[in-house]
């Protein structure tokens, strides 16, 4: 009986792992850093921190005060600007929302007017000013932003053909800017994984792979690494994959375990489990408390557990209720906590968590 729970178990949990984690929409922002004598300020940080994620961007300004940065995740952020590792006083911004359905997003930082009381950002007339700007970027009747969203939407609701008609539209007419060959790229990645044949899919991934390699090659952004990985990967090229996941982990060392996390599952699912469990081992070690690590581990390790036939007894290596007894440590109400409670019985060992469920008590325990 244990025997047969185990293997059901360990088929399901096998199969889970064929779900990668997705890289959300990316944008840009952009903008001036204006003293109050209305004279920019050079070679100022302005530093971009994510409220609900662990994103965290920064960007120099050039000799005009201006900053520019592609590669940004979607969410609210606060925003700090600095100048030779002290704080400019006034110019700083808390949960300045940044919306992946637009080309740019801008924030100003004009010392002159936040010192009258006035809010950082645009001006009613700078931003009437900005749009004449972007009309310059108009494509088939459309404005930049609303054509980048319209081809977005395009993917979200799996209409991959029209959102490729769109980007390449886009990217027909104006090749200097990164976000739009990323988003082309993503749209030939998400009509690969929904293609009806091979051949199809393989020249989907192949568009895609060249998308992202033009992206890069205007600006080296993580996610634009990440995603090159899945579609090289896909496309059965393993070595050049994890080269791909790996500079995704170093360009952005705040999201390594991510996108380590993203090559373990990636290596799992091509059916290498122990290169899987160096993966998550280094996305562990980038953020000790990455709780999912620590289950997909286990998980693998669990596939080399040998069962006898005669008595049934499962002998698993010694890490495996380690791992999983750490994730419920770590998310003890998390998606794999039953699954992992579960695997751990069936293997004869102890689960370490005290956890109770709230209807039961209000208060949780910890064994030690």
């Amino acid at each position: 009986m244990k025997k047969s729970i185990f293997l059901a178990m360990l088929a399901i949990l096998t199969a889970a792992l064929c779900a990668m984690p997705a890289w959300g929409q990316l944008t840009s922002v952009s903008g001036k850093v204006i003293d109050a004598a209305g004279k920019p300020i050079a070679g100022a940080t302005v530093e971009w921190v994510g409220t609900g994620s662990s994103h965290k961007y920064v960007a120099k300004t050039n000799d005009k005060g201006e900053y520019f940065s592609t590669g940004i995740a979607g969410g609210t952020y606060n925003v700090t600007v600095s100048k030779d590792g002290q704080p400019v006083a006034g110019a700083s911004v808390q949960n300045f929302a940044v919306s992946a359905d637009k080309y740019e997003n801008v924030l100003d930082f004009d010392l002159a007017r936040i010192g009258k009381g006035e809010a950082p950002g645009l001006s009613a007339e700078e931003k009437a000013n900005l749009d004449a700007a972007r009309a310059r970027y108009a494509a088939a009747g459309a404005g930049l932003n609303a054509a980048l969203a319209g081809a977005r939407a395009a993917s979200r609701g799996g209409n991959y053909d029209e959102a490729i008609r769109a980007m390449k539209e886009l990217t027909a007419t104006d090749t200097t800017h990164d976000v739009l060959w990323a988003q082309l790229g993503e749209a030939y990645l998400g009509a690969g994984k929904h293609a009806s044949d091979k051949a199809t899919a393989t020249e989907d991934f192949q568009q895609s792979t060249e998308a992202y390699q033009k992206a890069i090659a205007i600006k080296s952004v993580a996610g634009y690494h990440n995603n090159l990985g899945e579609a090289l990967a896909r496309m059965g090229k393993t070595q050049e994959a994890i080269q791909e996941y790996q500079t995704a982990a170093e360009t952005e060392p705040t999201e390594a375990a991510k996108y380590y996390f993203n090559l373990g599952a990636l290596l799992t699912n091509m059916g290498h489990p122990d290169q899987a469990n160096d993966a998550f081992d280094k996305a562990i070690a980038a953020d000790p408390n990455y709780a999912e690590a620590y289950f997909q581990k286990g998980v693998n390790l669990v596939g080399k557990a040998k069962v006898d036939d005669k008595t049934g007894a499962i002998n698993a290596p010694p890490e495996v209720a380690a791992d999983l007894n750490k994730y419920l440590e770590l998310s003890p109400t998390g998606p794999n906590a039953e699954a992992a409670k579960q695997l751990i019985a069936s293997l004869g060992e102890k689960v370490e968590t005290g956890y109770v469920p709230p209807k039961a008590t209000s208060t949780n325990t910890k064994k030690k």
